[in-house]
């Protein structure tokens, strides 16, 4: 009898170990996502809506050749 309660109960207890590392490792990955995210979207954009400010104004004539592609290097960081 005693056996067969200390296996049930180690049993019980591995359960609600792993669900609680679960629990915990989800509650640390989504605010690693909530932190980290938003950031590297936000870089993302800015550096395509600059790109295609470049590109428009290139367009339009407003910037010659050479300085669009200076600039170009600059906002890809090859430069």
């Amino acid at each position: 009898m005693f056996t067969t309660m200390f296996h049930e109960m180690s049993w019980g207890w591995v359960f609600m170990m792993t669900m609680m590392l679960l629990f915990w490792g989800g509650i640390a990955a989504l605010v690693y996502w909530l932190v980290t995210a938003p950031g590297e979207r936000a870089t993302a954009t800015a550096t395509s809506t600059a790109l295609a400010v470049l590109d428009e104004r290139y367009a339009r004539g407003d910037i010659d050749e050479t300085e669009w592609r200076h600039r170009r290097a600059a906002l890809d960081g090859k430069e």
